[in-house]
């Protein structure tokens, strides 16, 4: 790895982590109006999206392997709005999810510090460590095809369990 491939994926990882911080904020926004902690459960799809999204806009510019961009954000896009859309659909429908009311009433703090520290930051620190890979493996310089085939074997498999347990 070259220095030049460091700096093009710290620049990518710093803008993944932009798309957290800025997507989460949205998302608390929202909570907070609706009252509703179950909105991250949909914003979890729908930022791993966009986290690929500005992977491919940032690392284009770089030595990586541009074929390896686009499958990891069509991947990684079939898997996440398919995945926000089945948990909007089923929480709109909804009351508050048992588990997100319990943990807002439990220790009587304001909703707004309970949405905050115990729920978005921890899931937009779960959210860009997971994306970790998508950032890093963007900015890779050859694409090895049987690792590439092997990664769609693997997320195929698993998007289809995932979509069968929903």
């Amino acid at each position: 790895m070259t220095p030049n491939d460091l700096s093009q994926t710290g620049t990518t990882l710093l803008g993944g982590l932009g798309v957290v911080i800025a997507f989460m904020g949205i998302g608390l926004a929202i909570a907070q109006r609706q009252k509703k902690l179950t909105v991250v459960d949909t914003m979890w799809g729908i930022g791993f999206v966009l986290i690929a999204a500005e992977t491919v806009l940032v690392s284009s510019g770089g030595d990586g392997e541009p074929k390896i961009h686009w499958i990891l954000l069509g991947m990684t896009a079939v898997w996440g709005l398919r995945l926000a859309w089945h948990l909007h659909r089923r929480n709109s429908k909804l009351p508050e999810d048992p588990r997100y009311a319990e943990l807002a009433s439990a220790d009587g703090r304001p909703f707004a510090q309970v949405a905050l520290n115990r729920v978005f930051l921890p899931q937009g620190s779960a959210m860009f460590l997971v994306a970790t890979p998508i950032m890093v493996g963007a900015n890779n310089e050859r694409l090895v095809t049987w690792l590439v085939v092997l990664g769609l074997v693997v997320w195929a498999v698993g998007v289809f369990f995932e979509s069968v347990g929903d």
